[in-house]
């Protein structure tokens, strides 16, 4: 089992990202599915009929025109933007040792449509006069790499320069700056659409949450916005293959050392030695053969994403009361034994209605938001050809879709009512 830490404690803070879900496979009734006996060859697209190719647009027959032996491939284009999948190759990081070439292509996907969808809003934002200034965007980035650098620092415990940090996000400085430019872009667009998009158009969603609707939350869902009990912890999963160094080097062999590495490491964490002393002495990499949780950092219990991540075994093994800090303990993973440690735990305790008002007020202007967020995209791509090839934003569309399905479908995400 490979776990990167870009999908493993990132995603595990506040928001989760949700998955792109290419189509209902589960419901034959579905016209969009494949599997449907009526619709064996193809799948529907979720856009209009007779739509030409905008302005500036690269069409399909031109995508394939371009496309050459030497040349990068394009995965998609957004209104004239080329995407290429080496650049989402750098966004992911590349083929990890020992990783499954599926797990990539899929991280590859999710990572086109979340490219794709955020240039749909860059562009929105420029049509509609969003401009971020270079005085400000320059102030910014220097803020967020200095705030990056010094994170990593401490998190590896050795100083990281912010050529470091770039090189091991693998992008230059000028591609660091246009990304953060095009998020700003993309946050004003956000809070302009919430007020009006200029001259006399009305805000679209009452952004205002009055204490009334703070009572009604909070009583309504007992324990909604309690602290749940937390961990941080450290894992070193040991990949089998990695233990292949030659052709004189048997399976059972490799799995032996491995095991015996497992069993090493566990026993220093055992005694007390921190993850980064370990690493060192076994000569293993930082974010690549382990990882630990940044500082005060807690994986909430239950949480679907952490145990899609480690599994259902040692999620349920980091929170068993009698677990305690400097706890270590070796899994039998497919691939290879997986080292978890705890670092530290935290109680789970009860907030209060006056400690958890901005949490809620929070939550009902976040649903809000992304609510309008979805249904703007959703009329942008069902009436304008801004997405090539169709098949990508049909993916998008159905994302959009699935996206405020799970906000109305979640009791408490339902009643942070749209005004």
């Amino acid at each position: 089992m490979i776990l990167r830490p870009a999908h493993l404690f990132a995603l595990l803070l506040l928001l989760a990202s949700c998955s792109a879900n290419p189509g209902n496979s589960s419901n034959p009734s579905n016209p969009s599915n494949a599997s449907n006996p009526s619709n064996p060859s193809q799948t529907i697209s979720c856009l209009p009929p007779g739509f030409r190719c905008a302005p500036g647009c690269v069409s399909p027959a031109q995508v394939a025109e371009i496309k050459g032996e030497e040349l990068d491939v394009i995965l998609g284009v957004v209104e004239g933007q080329v995407i290429t999948k080496r650049r989402l190759l750098r966004e992911v990081g590349g083929l990890a040792p020992g990783q499954d070439p599926s797990t990539l292509e899929r991280q590859i996907g999710a990572a086109l449509l979340s490219r794709a969808r955020l240039l749909v809003f860059v562009k929105e934002a420029q049509r509609n006069e969003v401009v971020v200034r270079d005085a400000y965007l320059e102030d910014f980035v220097e803020e967020r790499l200095d705030l990056a650098v010094e994170e990593a620092s401490e998190t590896l415990g050795t100083p990281v320069t912010v050529d470091d940090y770039l090189r091991d996000k693998g992008v230059t400085m000028d591609e660091y700056r246009e990304q953060q430019r095009e998020l700003m872009q993309y946050r004003a667009y956000v809070v302009k659409l919430a007020q009006g998009l200029g001259g006399p158009t009305r805000p679209q969603v009452d952004m205002e949450v009055t204490p009334s609707e703070v009572r009604h939350i909070y009583w309504s869902h007992p324990g909604a916005f309690d602290e749940k009990a937390g961990v941080r912890f450290a894992v070193f999963p040991l990949s089998v293959e990695k233990y292949l160094v030659d052709e004189d080097t048997g399976f059972l062999e490799a799995e032996e050392d491995a095991n015996e590495d497992a069993e090493a490491i566990a026993a220093l964490l055992r005694q007390g030695q921190t993850p980064e002393a370990v690493a060192a002495r076994h000569g293993l990499e930082a974010d690549v053969d382990w990882m630990a949780s940044p500082e005060e950092t807690f994986a909430d219990e239950g949480s679907e994403m952490l145990i899609r991540m480690i599994r259902q075994e040692p999620h349920d093994w980091l929170f068993d009361p009698s677990r305690s800090q400097g706890d270590a303990t070796v899994f039998s993973e497919a691939n290879g034994p997986l080292v978890v440690t705890v670092l530290e735990r935290r109680q789970g305790r009860r907030i209060p209605y006056e400690e958890a008002y901005e949490a809620v007020v929070g939550m009902v202007r976040h649903v809000r938001e992304q609510r309008l967020v979805e249904q703007r995209l959703i009329e942008i791509l069902s009436t304008r050809n801004v997405v090539q090839p169709p098949a990508l934003a049909s993916a998008l569309l159905r994302q959009a879709r699935q996206r405020i399905a799970e906000i109305d479908g979640d009791p408490l995400y339902a009643a942070a009512r749209f005004r």
